[in-house]
């Protein structure tokens, strides 16, 4: 019980979309109902929470859990049924949200403490209650065969489903130079078994530059700590200050830190330039703009994206397109479309919730949430789909959660 209210706080609380605490109970157990979970000829009334004081949704709900634990052939415990029921209720606020019971986070964290492990060079995106796999550029997974947007079935003879992301990511990965088996449906519908090895040596650097023929050559693969400062290093060493041509290969990332991106943008963009603007449930849109002069000036800056290009990237190639509009083209495919703000929020039970707690709009006002951003070189120049939220439209401005009954 115990978990089941300090998640339903935690939402009404930092959620981007207003729902009661006891709203969250409520839609919760009725989860439970739609999901088959829980069944039985007489099933007992859902409580209706939504607008009751704190004490009075615990009462409810424990008192309604207890019911429910008694009910001929059930065979899960109240705990049990609370991280089912968190975790099905995640699904109803958006495709990004998600609980992790203690149970599983005991587990993620045992494999993330394993040393020396690697992966397969793919990120991971989970939509719908599906996996999909996109692979970086020139890795192991891409070599082995593994496309863009192929939907993971199987690990090693072991399915995905009901599976939490965090999990999934965590079985791919093991000791370097080991194999293993995925199970992968293509875009065609047929499904295919490959063998992928693990990346060798650990995994490759997040940040790469390289001279080519046209100029520079710039991979990043994930916006995780430390990657803006990396790439500013590595601009460093290379001989000219301002290349001619620029290539910067965003395919398959699959986002990261917001500042990070920032940071990323910084390198080209001007002192002082919006990069992304963050819009959180009561609170004032927060600018977040460069803050130093650009390292590097090219003449041409061309973007390499694919589906798996998510987020974090999303925002730097919007910002870019903004900035530098004569300068920047983009080729590929339409990106993945993820245009919100999460946060990770550890539980007191051990327990993790993944929440949206915002949106995120470019410099265009726009937010591709959902949409995506399109290759300009093959869309007439343009990157949003007409589809594309307004920052003046009324689902940029989240309601406040109305005030419980004391």
């Amino acid at each position: 019980m115990a978990v089941l209210m300090e998640t339903a706080q935690v939402v009404e609380k930092e959620c981007y979309y207003p729902v009661t605490s006891g709203e969250v109970v409520t839609r919760a157990l009725g989860r439970l109902y739609e999901s088959g979970v829980v069944r039985g000829e007489e099933l007992p009334p859902l409580p209706k929470l939504s607008m009751e004081s704190v004490g009075a949704v615990q009462e409810s709900a424990r008192a309604h859990l207890a019911l429910l634990t008694t009910l001929p052939g059930q065979r899960y415990g109240a705990l049990e049924l609370v991280d089912k029921a968190l975790a099905l209720f995640c699904g109803t606020l958006d495709e990004y949200s998600r609980y992790e019971s203690a149970e599983d986070m005991a587990r993620i964290d045992r494999l993330a403490a394993i040393p020396g492990t690697s992966g397969i060079g793919i990120t991971v995106q989970q939509k719908e209650g599906d996996f999909f796999c996109y692979p970086y550029p020139e890795g192991t997974a891409s070599a082995a065969g593994v496309s863009p947007g192929d939907m993971l079935v199987t690990i090693d003879g072991k399915p995905v489903s009901d599976r939490t992301l965090a999990s999934v990511v965590g079985q791919i990965r093991g000791v370097p130079g080991t194999q293993v088996n995925l199970r992968l449906k293509k875009a065609t519908g047929r499904s295919q078994m490959l063998t992928v090895t693990r990346d060798l040596g650990g995994a490759p650097p997040l940040v790469k530059v390289e001279r080519d023929a046209g100029g520079l050559l710039v991979r990043v693969r994930r916006f995780d700590e430390g990657v803006s400062a990396r790439l500013a290093e590595l601009l460093r060493q290379q001989e000219g200050s301002s290349p001619q041509t620029l290539t910067l290969d965003l395919r398959g990332n699959g986002g990261g830190q917001i500042t990070e991106a920032v940071g990323v943008a910084n390198v080209f963009m001007d002192e002082g330039a919006l990069v992304v603007t963050n819009v959180e449930r009561g609170m004032a849109p927060v600018q977040m703009r460069t803050t130093a002069k650009p390292l590097v000036k090219p003449f041409q800056i061309s973007i390499l994206q694919d589906e798996g290009t998510a987020s974090a990237s999303e925002v730097v190639i919007a910002a870019l397109f903004a900035a530098l509009p004569d300068k920047v083209s983009s080729q590929g495919a339409k990106t993945y479309g993820k245009g919100i703000l999460q946060e990770e929020i550890r539980l007191k039970s051990g327990g993790r919730l993944t929440l949206t707690v915002g949106r995120m709009f470019s410099p265009a006002g726009l937010c591709w949430d959902g949409t995506g951003l399109a290759p300009s070189l093959s869309n007439g120049g343009k990157i949003y789909s007409p589809k594309a939220i307004s920052m003046e439209s009324g689902v940029a401005k989240p309601r406040p959660v109305i005030k419980l009954v004391e």
